[in-house]
């Protein structure tokens, strides 16, 4: 077989045009990438509606992957981070407390945030896994199945780590 074989066997060619199966492979990659990435992307939706139903019994608003509930002092926050993987996601859950009063005193004269931004500043926070275990805690979600149990853990420490932390301060 010739070296124009050969390269032929690699080609598809029809119709006027002729495509590498390289570019063919790597745009099937692509296209199952980004199928896979609207699905996690669904999954951490599905996930923060759950909770947000459960911490909506506390008092806790949605904005986005922040859940935040204002007290007479200031305002409390619970926040979800999410750690992309190939093929999955982590979730990490932090919390955190705003004393209205400090953090004006320390955004005194401060340009480089705007007022909104300072609104939204915390004066005391912890991840909860370093609060509760020393290291952080991760939860790993790959399927719709895991969102149920991983939102049930989560719902779990916010009742019985968040609420005491936010009642201790």
């Amino acid at each position: 077989m010739t070296n124009d074989g050969l390269r032929m066997t690699n080609k598809i060619v029809g119709h006027g045009f002729s495509l590498e199966v390289a570019t063919i492979e790597m745009l099937i990659r692509t296209v199952e990438r980004e199928s896979l990435m609207a699905q996690l992307k669904e999954l951490k939706k599905n996930l923060l509606e759950i909770i947000a139903v459960s911490l909506k019994e506390h008092g806790f608003k949605k904005s986005d992957q922040v859940f935040h509930k204002k007290t007479d002092v200031g305002k409390l926050f619970f926040h979800l981070a999410f750690i992309n993987h190939k093929d999955d996601f982590d979730v990490i859950a932090d919390l955190a407390i705003r004393f209205d009063k400090l953090e004006d005193l320390i955004h005194e004269g401060v340009t480089s945030l705007s007022e909104k931004e300072k609104k939204e500043t915390a004066s005391l926070g912890v991840e909860i896994g370093n609060l509760t275990e020393g290291r952080q805690k991760r939860w790993t979600v790959m399927q719709e199945s895991d969102i149920k149990p991983v939102a049930a853990e989560i719902i779990k420490k916010f009742r019985t780590v968040a609420l005491p932390f936010y009642d201790k301060f």
